[in-house]
């Protein structure tokens, strides 16, 4: 978990308190997540306080916690450091143990990857490190024998493309070749950023991510799943709740405005119980029907870009357009019973329109608990046309993993990071869905009504290519002083299941 801390009016930065790790605590069990990985900056002022108030909640709550030791934020950790803090925390009951070991990670840090054979004959962890710029092959022969297995930070899709999964099986290759040793895979909902006093500007393909990436995870089964994150405000893709006392990552990365304030994601972990489960092979009976959608409030078209590109020279890729790399689409996905046939139609600002399923499961319910469309994301919208470092901080996000049901035991790191909005839920009922949409209240200047009475054609029709969105029935226009409008991510609450 990244805690961003919060900036007081006296301009020092305040730690998470006790309760409010309890209730970050809290919400993540209900979710079905194991444990919170620490993304700790070296040399933060509130290091010391925010970890001694984490253990205490996660004793409390029987909760589990480990670190992974950021070496981009502040710098590389000394190995002394290291040492101090995992013999200080190591043995501590909230700690998480894999093997009998404390499981370590890192974000990056592969310069200083000598130093974990040292580290290791001081403190015998498990060691998972998140050397990502180096890719599988490099990873494992920059310090050979140190690392117990691997984790990829590699949670993002390039360009327009959908994510696809050869940089995972590339690790998982490796890794079994070396010697059966376990990977960690990413799971995130999606990337922006626009926070130009660390750099960063710019936005990942993230539309169908958060369904796509699920599907990959259960497909390849990996030991180990990391999701980024927990509470990564600045990166947008936190599903955590929201914290008001911690966007000082605004006010320090000289953002133009609060992107996440107002816009909670808490949607996006209403199937968590049910897909990590399946992950780790328990059966689960749903017993509650429940959809969760994520959108746009503006066209991509309706505001100037902010010098925000799609992709990121920084990490060598091909930058394009953010219009081209995101569609103008209102996503969902639902948790069903069955496999029968749901209507779906969605209403954006009073007009109405049909929305179809792009992903089905084949056939009924399975003896493992996999429902209907469980769950289904529908992509419908007309085409408006229009990774990754986290932001510097202390203990800064709190990823969670997941570990594979056959390990005795499975955990989720939770990455407490980001940026969405919750707009109107609606659970599914019977067999009709309807979703309603709210215009900007961000940018109002964007969005007016519009008077033509033309063809509107599907807005959810998957696939299609209209020019901007909607094509008719409402006036787009481009205000100078309008910021972005962030995203926004909406679920049901009508949501339950039995797991055994």
């Amino acid at each position: 978990m990244e805690e961003r801390p919060s900036r007081p009016s006296n301009g020092r930065v305040r730690s998470l308190h006790v309760y409010d790790w309890e209730i970050n605590i809290a919400e993540a069990q209900k979710a079905h997540i194991d444990a919170f990985a620490l993304n700790i900056a070296y040399n933060f002022p509130t290091n010391n306080r925010s970890l001694a108030n984490a253990f205490t909640a996660a004793n409390a709550l029987n909760f589990q916690l480990l670190f992974s030791f950021d070496y981009v934020g502040n710098g590389a950790w000394p190995e002394g450091e290291v040492i101090g803090l995992l013999r200080k925390y190591a043995n501590n009951p909230a700690y998480y143990q894999h093997d009998g070991k404390p499981f370590v990670s890192t974000f990056e840090g592969s310069s200083n990857a000598t130093d974990w054979a040292t580290i290791k004959k001081y403190v015998d962890c498990f060691f998972v490190p998140g050397w990502s710029a180096l890719g599988a092959k490099e990873a494992l022969a920059v310090a050979p024998g140190v690392p117990d297995g691997l984790f990829s930070w590699a949670a993002w899709p390039e360009g327009p493309a959908p994510m696809e999964t050869y940089i995972d099986s590339t690790y998982m290759q490796w890794l079994k070749d070396t010697g059966e040793l376990p990977y960690m895979m990413p799971v995130s909902p999606w990337f922006y950023t626009n926070l130009p006093g660390y750099g960063k500007n710019w936005i990942w393909n993230g539309d169908n991510l958060w369904y796509d990436r699920w599907q990959q995870v259960i497909a390849l089964k990996p030991d180990f799943v990391e999701i980024i994150s927990w509470n990564d405000y600045g990166e947008s893709h936190y599903i955590g709740p929201l914290h008001e006392g911690a966007y000082a990552t605004f006010e320090i990365g000289k953002a133009s405005y609060n992107y996440a304030s107002g816009h909670p994601h808490d949607g996006w972990r209403d199937f968590l119980p049910f897909i990590i489960d399946v992950y780790k092979g328990a059966r689960a009976n749903v017993t509650t029907e429940g959809v969760t959608a994520w959108f746009r409030q503006a066209p991509g078209t309706a505001c100037k870009n902010g010098g925000t590109t799609g992709n990121t020279e920084t990490h060598g890729q091909e930058v394009f357009p953010p219009t081209e790399v995101l569609k103008d689409e209102v996503y969902y996905s639902a948790l069903l019973r069955s496999a029968v046939d749901v209507d779906v139609s969605v209403d954006i600002g009073g007009v109405v329109q049909d929305g179809k399923w792009k992903n089905k499961p084949h056939g009924p319910i399975s003896r493992t608990g996999m429902p209907g469309l469980a769950p289904d994301f529908a992509n419908k919208t007309t085409s408006r046309r229009p990774p990754p470092s986290p932001t510097p901080t202390a203990v800064s996000a709190a990823s969670a993993l997941l570990a594979l049901g056959r390990i005795p035991f499975a955990i989720i790191f939770m990455a407490l990071l980001a940026n969405m909005v919750a707009a109107t839920a609606t659970p599914v009922q019977h067999e009709k869905l309807i979703l309603t949409v709210p215009i900007s209240d961000v940018s109002p200047s964007v969005y007016s009504a519009g008077t033509d009475n033309g063809d509107l054609g599907s807005l959810y029709s998957y696939g299609t290519t209209f020019g901007l969105y909607p094509i008719n029935g409402y006036t787009c226009t481009t205000t100078a002083d309008a910021p972005v409008t962030p995203f926004i991510s909406t679920g049901a609450t009508a949501f339950a299941y039995d797991a055994s």
